[in-house]
């Protein structure tokens, strides 16, 4: 595929940057505004937030 290859350690750090933009985007999904993160691996400019989880999502 297109991607870059990551080193085993940064593919671990890259798993976290996206739980950390999906838990965002989804958990918050009543806030107001788009969401936006600027990380090492992921960069969301202006993603529209939800839809929101039908049944609680355990997690921190």
């Amino acid at each position: 595929m297109g991607g870059r290859r990551l080193s085993p350690a940064e593919s671990v750090r890259a798993l976290g940057e996206a739980i950390d933009v999906i838990r965002r985007g989804i958990r918050a999904a009543d806030e107001r505004g788009a969401l936006r993160g600027d990380g090492a691996y992921y960069q969301v400019k202006g993603a529209e937030r939800g839809p929101a989880p039908a049944r609680d999502v355990p997690g921190p």
